[in-house]
């Protein structure tokens, strides 16, 4: 925010109209919810042991989250596992909403590649993708930047761990996080240009632009 108010000074000083829009704000975060962990634990995520590691078979599992910040597809391929599965993470802390397809709808969220259950956190949580619960059952690329075989994002590869050269796993040192939905995760900031009625997404802020420039 520093850096940004520095621009912003800048831009009045050499007499600039500015406007800084983010189109997600960051919110803290204290805790990480584990919707793998939990599908494992009641057998609807099937795993491959490989030498003690613990690999997720997704070819014969029964249900499977694909996590991003706050946000977590839920992959149920067999219909009759989805209202079982609904209600599993429904129970589970950190969970603020489960939506089915047809929540989804209303939602204008559905896109033809999201889960058959999307699943938005609690304020202050956020989804990691783990489903071990030992440390050695990790697979091989936890300690490490694995972008393509990681079942979702992991915030933690920012962080270094122990030995030099691999990531950080602990989720708690984690502390901040995005895609909780809503009109208080948008964010217009440092206008200094007047903008007419509310900006919720890049669509209204481009036509607040242009109604600026043609004006």
């Amino acid at each position: 925010e520093n850096q940004l108010r520095e621009l912003l000074v800048a831009g009045r000083r050499e007499g600039y109209e500015t406007l800084i829009f983010g189109d997600y704000r960051i919110g803290p975060v204290d805790r990480a919810a584990m919707p793998n962990r939990i599908l494992a634990e009641a057998g609807l995520l099937k795993m491959r042991p490989v030498k003690d590691m613990l690999y997720p078979d997704l070819y014969a599992s029964r249900a499977f989250a694909m996590v991003d910040h706050q946000v977590a597809h839920v992959y149920v391929p067999d219909p009759a596992h989805i209202g079982p599965t609904r209600d599993l993470l429904s129970q589970m802390p950190g969970v603020g909403e489960v939506m089915d397809k047809e929540a989804q709808r209303a939602a204008h969220v559905a896109h033809p590649n999201a889960g058959e259950l999307l699943l938005q956190a609690e304020p202050g949580t956020w989804f990691a993708y783990p489903w071990w619960s030992r440390p050695r059952e990790a697979p091989d690329y936890a300690a490490h930047v694995d972008i393509h075989s990681k079942p979702g994002y992991d915030p933690c590869e920012l962080l270094w761990g122990w030995p030099p050269g691999s990531i950080g796993r602990d989720p708690g040192r984690i502390c901040g996080s995005h895609g909780l939905a809503g009109p208080d995760n948008r964010v217009v900031w440092g206008a200094t240009m007047e903008v007419p009625g509310p900006i919720d997404n890049l669509v209204d802020l481009a036509g607040a632009v242009r109604k600026w420039i043609d004006e």
